[in-house]
């Protein structure tokens, strides 16, 4: 996922019913024998590079079957692809604390499924103690640390019942 470009010379059309990777310590690996993350990784960046661009991009569990150094590096090759392409949007679901340390606390959103059946969503500023702890814990440890269920228990803005 480091920022380089590979200049394919000609354009082939070849068959057969394998893909094979190049990776940096490993030629000639069979996608079969790759890791699932790598996999993940390699068609969203396939996707997101493609002649026909999408706008909006949703991914379920960003982080699964990533390294933690792996899931920041995802970060900050979206980030690099939205900085060339501003019209993107990527809105993605994540456990994992990692992925929270590589996003600005006012760019996460939390869920929550309240005792009344309704799905609650605030902004992780919106916690009560946020303010208090923002500069002594990085949004992961702000989250592992609070949970979702405080969402309970902030009042819902007039209207939006």
């Amino acid at each position: 996922m480091d920022e380089q470009r590979h200049q394919i010379p000609e354009q082939q059309t070849l068959w057969g019913n394998r893909v094979v990777l190049d990776m940096k310590g490993a030629k000639g690996v069979a996608a079969d024998s790759a890791g699932e993350g790598t996999l993940m990784v390699l068609g969203l960046l396939t996707v997101l590079m493609g002649p026909s661009k999408p706008r909006l991009v949703l991914l379920d569990d960003i982080e699964l079957n990533l390294h933690p150094v792996a899931q920041g590096k995802l970060i900050e090759t979206l980030r690099t692809l939205q900085k060339r392409d501003p019209e993107l949007q990527i809105i993605a679901t994540s456990h994992s604390p990692f992925i929270l340390n590589y996003l600005k606390p006012e760019e996460v959103r939390m869920t929550f499924l309240a005792e009344n059946g309704f799905a609650r969503c605030e902004k992780l500023t919106a916690h009560p103690e946020f303010e208090r702890w923002k500069d002594l814990m990085s949004p992961g440890e702000f989250w592992s640390t609070v949970g979702e269920s405080w969402m309970e228990r902030v009042e819902t803005p007039a209207g939006n019942e």
